[in-house]
This record gives structure tokens, C-alpha cells and sequence, in this order.
């Protein structure tokens, strides 16, 4: 069984996509599941993990209804700010769906503030049914002591 173990989908926005510029034409446009299920199949590819494409909590619970929709979506790896008031309560709603797997955290942080997770983060593992993976990527130059 093959998996394709990163996929993107999403629904282009100019003004949120705006990272999309015109020298990108190729990808200023939705890319949905149904784009990529007939590819996948030509290829002998079983399936693909979700992984978002722009971090918000919003961009989490679309991926997890295309996984409610396409089978062939097997796991999505989503997003939530884990300094957020609701961490808890957010981190526990997504970990409740079936194909939910991971949580990714990407900051661009200022050189000068502390990378700190809220101490609740910490509480989860022993909350989830099946413990709690969080990939934290810090963007080059970020989070060095100043």
C-alpha cells in the first residue's frame, strides 16, 4: 500500500492566498479532493494524509470534513494555537474525530519573545484517547536567544 504522506487541499482566496502571487498561476486555484483522487489512482496510491496549508482552526475543521467526504484522505494533520485561551477544549474537539492524527505549530516569532506552550498543552496526553503528537516547526533564526 502506498500513501502519499502530504497533501494539500484548499479553497483559493486572493486575499487570504495572497502569498499565491501571478508567478504561481498553476496553483491560483481551489484544489480539492476530487483533483487529487483520480491521480492517486492512476498512480497505485491507496490514499494521503491532510496537512494544512494555513494555520487556523477554521482550515483544521474543513480538512476534517474532506476526510468525512473521501475515504481515500486517511489521516489530517491540522493546526490550533496552543497559546490560545481554549487550547484544551480545542485540542480535545479535533482529537475526537476518527482520522485526526497530529497537531502542527508553526510560529514566526520575534527573536525577543519566549516560545512558551500554555502549561494546560501539557495536561492533554493523559486527556486523548491516544495520546496527543504536536510537530513544532520554528521558522530559521527564531526562538535563538537575542
Amino acid at each position: 500500500m502506498y500513501i502519499d504522506s502530504h497533501q494539500h487541499f484548499w479553497q483559493y482566496h486572493p486575499e487570504k492566498d495572497a502569498w499565491i502571487d501571478k508567478t504561481m498561476q498553476a496553483i491560483r486555484r481551489d484544489f480539492m479532493p476530487s483533483d487529487l483522487e483520480p491521480v492517486l489512482h492512476a498512480n497505485g496510491v491507496s490514499g494521503c494524509v491532510a496537512v494544512q496549508a494555513s494555520q487556523s482552526e477554521e482550515e483544521t475543521s474543513f480538512l476534517l470534513e474532506c476526510a468525512d467526504k473521501n475515504p481515500f484522505i486517511k489521516a489530517v494533520v491540522g493546526w490550533a494555537d496552543l497559546q490560545g485561551d481554549n487550547v484544551k477544549e480545542t485540542l480535545l474537539r479535533f482529537s475526537g474525530h476518527n482520522r485526526f492524527r497530529v497537531y502542527a505549530m508553526s510560529y514566526r516569532v520575534n527573536r525577543t519573545i519566549l516560545c512558551t506552550v500554555r502549561p494546560s498543552v501539557g495536561e492533554l496526553k493523559n486527556s486523548s484517547p491516544w495520546g496527543l503528537l504536536m510537530i513544532f516547526s520554528f521558522l530559521p533564526g527564531n526562538c535563538l536567544p537575542p
